[in-house]
C-alpha cells in the first residue's frame, strides 16, 4: 500500500466527491428495504433477508455509521476544543430528530387515533415522546394510534410511528466516545495509536453482543464494529493511499460473507474499505449531488412515518417492491423541507461572542484606523467566533473541520 504523505499535512483538506450520493443511497435503501416489512408485516418477503440472512436496511446502517465514524473522527481532529466539537455535533443530529419527532407526535398521529385530541393531551404520549426524545425508548411506539389493520401476530407494526430512531442514540454515543479520544488526556499520545487500539478493542468487545441481554447494550454492541471500522479508515487514509484492488478484493470478501457464508454480522469490515474508496472517487455524476445540500438524514429520519401514512392510503395488497415506489417520491420532499427549514439554518446557526474591548483610560481619542473600525465586528472575524458550520459532511467533496 503506497504512503499517503500528501494527507498528513495538517493544512491539506481531503478530498471525497462520493460521499453526497452515496449517503443518499443508503437513506433509499433504508426505506426500500422497509418497505417489505410494512407491506407484508414480515421482513422475510425482503430479498437481501431472504438471500444474506439480513434486510437491506441493516447493511445500509452498517454503511451509514461507517461514514460517521470516518467522517466524525475527521470532525473531532479538526476541532480546536471539545466545546466546538460538541456543538458542531448537536447543531447536526438534534434539531432535524426533535422536530420529526414532534410532527410524528402531534402533527401525524392523532390523525390516526379515535381521538385526536385526547390523544394529544394524554399523559401517556407526552411520556411517550419524552421518552425518545431522551434516547430512553428506540423507537417511536404509541399503542393508541393504528395506521391500518394488520396481522394480529404483527398487530404492534401498525402502531409503530416511526422505527428506525433506535440508531441515534448509538450515534450520538459515538461521537462521546470520539470526543473524549481527542479532548481527553488520551490527546497527548500518538493519536492515530489511541484511535487504532481502542478501536481493535472495541471490535473484539463488539462479538459478544450475541450473548449480552440488555436490549441496549447488545444495539450498540451490534453497530460499534461499523463505527470503528470507519474510525480505522479514517487513520488509514491519512497514512496510505486507497487502492482499486484492495476495495474490489473487499467487495468480493463481502459478497462470500453476506450470500455465501451468510454472516451479516462481518459485514462491516469488509464493507468499511470499499465505502471510503468510492467516496474518493471523482464520478462525473457523484459532482451533481455535491451541492452543499444534503438530504439522507431527512431520508432516513422520515422514511418509515412517510411509508406508514401511504400503506394507509394505498391499502393492504401492494407488495414491498410497490410501496418503495410510492413511498420513496414523498420521503425526498420531506427531507427537503426537513433540510432547508430545520437542519440547514440549525448549522449555519453560530452564538456570536463579541470581543471585550478595553477602551484606553485618558481622553485621547484612538488612532483614526482604529476609531473607523470600531463598530464594525466583521472587520474581526477570528475575534468573533472560532466556529464553522459544519455537519462533517462534505461540503463540495471537500471534508469540512
Amino acid at each position: 500500500m503506497e504512503k499517503n504523505e500528501e494527507d498528513l499535512d495538517e493544512g491539506k483538506r481531503r478530498y471525497y466527491p462520493g460521499f453526497s450520493l452515496m449517503r443518499l443511497i443508503l437513506g433509499a435503501s433504508v426505506v426500500i428495504s422497509h418497505s417489505f416489512l410494512i407491506a407484508t408485516g414480515y421482513e422475510e418477503t425482503e430479498p437481501f433477508e431472504k438471500y444474506s440472512g439480513e434486510i437491506l436496511g441493516i447493511y445500509a446502517v452498517y454503511g451509514f455509521f461507517i461514514l460517521s465514524g470516518f467522517l466524525v473522527t475527521e470532525s473531532a481532529r479538526n476541532s480546536p476544543d471539545a466545546d466546538i466539537f460538541l456543538k458542531k455535533r448537536f447543531r447536526r443530529i438534534f434539531p432535524g430528530f426533535l422536530v420529526c419527532n414532534i410532527l410524528c407526535v402531534y402533527f401525524l398521529s392523532p390523525w390516526f387515533s379515535t381521538n385526536p385530541f385526547d390523544f394529544i393531551v394524554s399523559h401517556e404520549t407526552w411520556i411517550n415522546f419524552l421518552k425518545v426524545v431522551l434516547f430512553q425508548s428506540p423507537n417511536l411506539y404509541l399503542d393508541n394510534i393504528y395506521f391500518y389493520e394488520t396481522d394480529p401476530q404483527v398487530h404492534w407494526l401498525a402502531s409503530m410511528a416511526n422505527g428506525v430512531l433506535w440508531t441515534i442514540r448509538y450515534e450520538v454515543i459515538g461521537y462521546a466516545l470520539i470526543g473524549i479520544v481527542f479532548f481527553s488526556s488520551l490527546r497527548t499520545l500518538s493519536e492515530d495509536k489511541v484511535l487504532v487500539t481502542l478501536s481493535l478493542m472495541g471490535i473484539i468487545l463488539s462479538f459478544s453482543f450475541g450473548k449480552i441481554t440488555g436490549e441496549f447494550l447488545a444495539g450498540f454492541l451490534f453497530l460499534l464494529p461499523s463505527l470503528l471500522a470507519g474510525v480505522l479508515m479514517n487513520v488509514l487514509t491519512r497514512h496510505f493511499r486507497l487502492r482499486t484492488s484492495l476495495a474490489v478484493l473487499s467487495l468480493a470478501a463481502l459478497a462470500i460473507c453476506m450470500f455465501y457464508v451468510r454472516q451479516p454480522t462481518l459485514a462491516p469490515f469488509f464493507m468499511a474499505y470499499p465505502i471510503i474508496w468510492l467516496g474518493s472517487r471523482d464520478a462525473v455524476i457523484a459532482h451533481f449531488f455535491n451541492n452543499n445540500v444534503d438530504l439522507s438524514y431527512g431520508i432516513y429520519l422520515y422514511g418509515w412515518p412517510v411509508t406508514q401514512v401511504v400503506r394507509s392510503f394505498a391499502g393492504p395488497n401492494l407488495s414491498g417492491y410497490e410501496l418503495a415506489l410510492l413511498a420513496v417520491p414523498p420521503t425526498v420532499i420531506v427531507a427537503a423541507a426537513s433540510w432547508f427549514l430545520v437542519e440547514r439554518p440549525s448549522l449555519r446557526y453560530k452564538s456570536i461572542r463579541r470581543p471585550l474591548v478595553s477602551m484606553p483610560i485618558s481622553a485621547e481619542r484612538p488612532p483614526l484606523h482604529i476609531e473607523q473600525n470600531m463598530g464594525q465586528p466583521e472587520l474581526l472575524p477570528s475575534l468573533l467566533s472560532n466556529d464553522r458550520t459544519d455537519n462533517c459532511d462534505v461540503d463540495g467533496g471537500k471534508l469540512k473541520n
